[in-house]
């Protein structure tokens, strides 16, 4: 049984996308042309594994606010973030209200990360893994349709790497999971780990021009 994020990203692209005219001698679908196809096909294999991490802090420095040593704690890992290229320091005012004394730190997403689609509310989105095809393993066709069965797997991005590294100095600072990361975190890391190799199917159609991929 797929891991329920896995199930997430065994998807069969929507629409009809690009086509490959070089098939067989009697027209079937080969295995080289499905491949192709596959790759070119934004999308065709699955979607990334995602997990969002708030932008801002807030670092109290007063008896208020906290536990003190968590501020710092949260602090440090943001300037690990920020040192290793996966964030960037965009502003950090002090403020003295009824809340308390703290500094509000703004942070942005590094030059190569993409923010995602909720930037603007809060979070930064980070790529840990991207799906990649590893071989097409068997067709099945009748006529003008085919399914293309395949194997995929995660490729870890850079982001990831990155971010292991510094995830693991802060457990040993003390860190004990959760904020500033969503739940997705440590499922999507251990999912990673165990690099599963897993199939999925897709559904192909032969036109007077070559084969397509469609729903």
């Amino acid at each position: 049984m797929l891991h329920p994020i896995l199930l997430q990203r065994v998807v069969i692209v929507a629409g009809v996308l690009g086509s490959l005219s070089c098939t067989g001698g009697n027209g079937e679908l080969t295995r080289e042309t499905a491949q192709q196809l596959l790759e070119q096909a934004a999308g065709s294999v699955g979607g990334p594994v995602d997990v969002q991490l708030w932008k801002s802090i807030d670092v109290f420095t007063g008896e208020r606010g906290g536990d003190p040593e968590d501020n710092k704690r949260r602090l440090h890992m943001y300037e690990n973030l920020v040192g290793a290229g996966v964030l960037q320091r965009a502003s950090a005012e002090r403020h003295d209200d009824m809340v308390g004394v703290y500094v509000h730190h703004e942070f942005a997403p590094g030059p190569t990360v993409d923010a995602g689609p909720g930037w603007m509310n809060g979070y930064v989105r980070l790529t840990l893994a991207n799906p990649r095809l590893v071989r097409v393993i068997g067709i099945t066709q009748q006529e003008t349709q085919a399914t293309v069965l395949y194997e995929w797997r995660l490729q870890p991005t850079e982001t990831y790497t990155k971010l292991v590294g510094i995830l693991a100095q802060a457990r040993r600072d003390g860190w004990n999971g959760g904020y500033p990361f969503d739940e997705r975190l440590d499922p999507g890391i251990q999912l990673i780990q165990r690099e599963p190799i897993d199939t999925a199917s897709a559904t192909f159609v032969r036109f007077d021009d070559g084969w397509r991929i469609q729903k």
